[in-house]
């Protein structure tokens, strides 16, 4: 399984390394359309066969161009937890830049990695892993200040892009914010938690996006 999405990570990580801020923004909007395709063709092919088959392509290209802005941010605010909240003592080797396009080599396992650390460290104890607290810290941020925040922003682009006028915008973002707030917090936190503890800097929007996937089906029936 491994070895099918080595291809895919090197063409990332290579793109990554050259463009970063491009290559998220692209990666997240791919995600995205993904997401609205699906919850626009389910409900027809779940339904009567006879009903005629209906897509939006302006809805599908509110979202792609929506996962298109929010994948550069998003992957600022994970540079600015890993920097408010490091989960590895910060050496004089180590910087946010560096952090930012770190990859484990492909075809090299984690272990072998922890291992290559420690000997070059001179210490001959285990690798320490990120510590839990750390972690909660940065899920727990990233629930209480960017969660509500990407949530405004998805709801006004959105009634920005269909034309809805000002007090129309502020009156789906009442009626909704803290229905969906509260539907992510149910299952985003979990998520995050997997992507923090696992996941390196850079893979971290990437694989936010590919389990916001079932999350944009969601915002697609919610809004």
């Amino acid at each position: 399984m491994s070895r099918m999405f080595r291809p895919i990570i090197y063409y990332y990580d290579r793109s990554f390394r050259s463009h970063p801020g491009l290559t998220l923004a692209i990666a997240n909007a791919f995600c995205s359309i993904i997401g609205d395709t699906a919850a626009q063709l389910i409900p027809t092919l779940t339904s009567d066969p006879s009903q005629k088959l209906s897509f939006d392509f302006f809805r599908l290209l509110r979202y792609f161009l929506y996962g298109l802005n929010m994948g550069p941010i998003s992957g600022k605010w994970n540079e600015f937890l890993e920097w408010t909240f490091p989960q590895k003592p910060k050496s004089r080797t180590n910087s946010i830049k560096e952090k930012s396009i770190e990859l484990i080599e492909i075809g090299t396992s984690a272990n072998d990695q922890s291992t290559n650390q420690s000997l070059s460290d001179g210490s001959d104890h285990h690798p320490s892993h990120p510590k839990l607290l750390t972690i909660l810290k940065m899920v727990a941020t990233d629930q209480l200040v960017m969660a509500p925040i990407s949530l405004i922003i998805f709801l006004g682009f959105m009634g920005f892009t269909e034309g809805l006028r000002l007090e129309e915008i502020y009156e789906r973002i009442d009626r909704l914010f803290y229905k969906l707030l509260i539907a992510n917090w149910k299952c985003w936190p979990i998520i995050q938690l997997i992507n923090f503890r696992f996941m390196p800097l850079k893979l971290r929007v990437p694989f936010g996006a590919c389990c916001g996937i079932v999350w944009t089906i969601f915002l697609s029936y919610a809004s």
